[in-house]
């Protein structure tokens, strides 16, 4: 096992216990939720135990990160702080705090929205080429279009195409996947 998978799996674990933490779980009370067992497909606590000393196996990182309600990468990407993967994991039913421009708190009711971090999208703003495709794709979604499936070759752009739907979709989402993503609009 090269040392990047171990180092990651390590991290998993640190964040894991974190994750149980925050959620207000116990290994067992974990175990005893049926979404877990059907999600991580775990049910020993000595096995969660384990995990937290000798690291999480990569191959239930991704399992443990749908159940949280988070992307894998937030377990095994060094880039985000440990404060911003808290921050995910924070209940969305209760009070948030929040601070306007003059640092004064502002309380609101309503449910914490997960944010985007600012380097979700990989590729370049200067994009170009395609434009005319993206614009029919587009298109093709407004009209209703529920299954988009891109086929093609090695290098073509097939992942730079879907960034750029994505991010084209989340602006006609006005910049709020939550609230706005209706059947309605399907």
């Amino acid at each position: 096992m090269s040392q990047q998978p171990v180092k990651k799996s390590h991290l998993a674990a640190k964040r894991l216990k974190s994750a149980i933490k925050i959620s207000g779980n116990t290994y067992e009370s974990l175990l005893d939720d049926p979404k877990w067992t059907e999600i991580v497909k775990t049910y020993n606590s000595r096995t969660i135990r384990r995990w937290l000393k000798d690291g999480v196996p990569t191959n239930k990182i991704a399992r443990i990160a749908k159940y949280f309600g988070i992307s894998g990468r937030l377990f095994t990407d060094e880039s985000f702080s440990q404060d911003d993967f808290e921050r995910q994991l924070y209940p969305t039913d209760k009070l948030s705090i929040q601070f306007n421009e003059n640092n004064s708190v502002i309380k609101t009711g309503e449910k914490k929205q997960r944010v985007l971090p600012n380097n979700f999208f990989a590729y370049d703003d200067a994009w170009v080429g395609r434009e005319l495709l993206v614009e029919q794709l587009l298109q093709q979604f407004q009209n209703g279009c529920r299954l988009l499936l891109i086929l093609g070759i090695t290098g073509i752009g097939k992942t730079a195409l879907a960034e750029r739907l994505s991010f084209m979709l989340f602006e006609w989402f006005d910049r709020d996947w939550n609230d706005n993503f209706f059947k309605s609009k399907f």
